[in-house]
């Protein structure tokens, strides 16, 4: 008997959303389970996918890089992390948790950017092929709750930021940031049968039990 298919779990959602408190959460009850899994992050992944990361997150470049450079540098980043880890991973059994995959550029890209949309879609399908999640959680917050947790954030890490690198993303303004919330919105109602409105604004304990269900309940069924 051939062996069952591993399940592709992707995380999405804007800056703050909690969604990597939740993927540690996941991470830990696998464990436990003793169910083989990979977890990988976009743009990384690989020691390609770890060079792209760099440059689009902390290297400012002058004039700036234009979005169409940025697409294509996620998506070689993305296409080498589907040969090289996702892929194998899926073919092996395994479960693969992604803390944002090709949503990512759909929301910040073709609807941030306001890139040509079906110029996107081709790119990422050269990118990933036939490697689609199975299911893909999108951690839903408003841009208030977002700003706030931001805040919160840079104040606790007030000390690391003096030395830490800038990160692109988190100086782009609330306009962008809005554009992006409501692509993740528009994609989830274009595929409510793969993409999950998680209510992002609960208790981590009270989100975390729908992660679970959601995520045990496509792994019976794939």
């Amino acid at each position: 008997m051939p062996m069952k298919r591993g399940l592709f779990v992707t995380f999405e959602g804007i800056d703050a959303c909690g969604k990597s408190t939740q993927i540690r959460l996941l991470e830990e009850s696998l464990r436990k389970e003793g169910l083989q899994f990979k977890l990988i992050r976009e743009p990384g992944g690989t020691q390609l996918g770890e060079d792209v990361r760099h440059i689009l997150k902390h290297v400012n470049y002058q004039p700036p890089m234009s979005p169409i450079a940025e697409l294509l540098l996620f998506n070689a980043s993305r296409a080498q992390l589907v040969e090289n880890v996702i892929a194998p991973a899926l073919e092996s059994g395994e479960i693969v948790l992604s803390d944002r995959f090709y949503d990512s550029t759909r929301a910040y890209q073709a609807y941030g950017r306001e890139l040509d949309h079906k110029m996107v879609n081709q790119i990422i399908d050269v990118a990933v092929r036939n490697t689609r999640p199975d299911i893909t959680l999108l951690f839903n917050i408003s841009l208030e709750e977002s700003r706030k947790r931001r805040t919160f954030r840079s104040d606790a890490d007030s000390t690391k930021k003096a030395v830490a690198q800038i990160d692109r993303f988190d100086e782009e303004t609330d306009i962008y940031l809005g554009k992006v919330r409501e692509g993740y919105l528009d994609i989830a109602r274009q595929e409510p049968h793969r993409v999950k409105i998680i209510d992002a604004e609960r208790k981590v304990g009270e989100i975390f039990e729908e992660v679970y269900l959601l995520v045990k309940r496509a792994y019976e069924n794939r």
